[in-house]
């Protein structure tokens, strides 16, 4: 094989796994119920024959494969959000994405009792609260398999006819170049 049929070879190969792997992230985006790992997903490549979806926060894994009990933290009582995520301190560098960046909002001193001021003013305009308190009950969590779902499944079996399909057309695409089309003839006469 020449070194140029072995990078022509090895751009098909790229771009092949490019095109699949994107292909794949459209197909999982959907199935994606939170918006923040939505947000995240990303395609991964390794070498040059290698690629995969990826997102970064820890808790993805949760999510994907769901709990058989619950998950948080241990010494708490409530459990707070806030109705718009850019109103929540602890959020300021981004969502958590390793267990170690979560951020309690005791470590923001004043913040509860603010929320809760704000709370009770929007109460009394009739408007929707600034922050939510729960009491904290942790509890399973049922699996949104959003990458190994039906919809994952379907799209590897559409992946492996499209790589074939592709691939004989590049091989049949090689083949033609090595074919000789033309003879010529040549008489020699003794």
């Amino acid at each position: 094989m020449s070194a140029a049929a072995f990078r022509r070879d090895q751009a098909f190969i790229k771009r092949l796994l490019k095109d699949l792997s994107f292909q794949a992230k459209r197909v999982a985006k959907p199935h994606v119920p939170s918006r923040a790992l939505r947000s995240s997903l990303d395609v991964l490549f390794e070498g040059t024959d290698k690629g995969g979806l990826y997102i970064p926060h820890y808790w993805a894994v949760y999510i994907h494969d769901g709990r058989t009990r619950g998950f948080g933290p241990r010494r708490t009582t409530y459990l707070v959000w806030f109705t718009n995520p850019k109103d929540d301190p602890r959020l300021r560098g981004g969502y958590p994405r390793r267990a170690r960046e979560i951020r309690r909002l005791d470590e923001f001193p004043g913040a509860f009792q603010h929320g809760l001021r704000r709370n009770a003013q929007r109460r009394a305009r009739g408007l929707k609260p600034f922050m939510v308190v729960t009491k904290f009950q942790p509890r399973p969590l049922a699996p949104s398999y959003f990458f190994t779902g039906a919809h994952m499944k379907r799209f590897e079996a559409n992946a492996r006819f499209e790589t074939a399909r592709r691939f004989a057309k590049h091989a049949e695409k090689q083949l033609k170049g090595l074919l000789v089309l033309e003879t010529d003839i040549a008489r020699i006469t003794l």
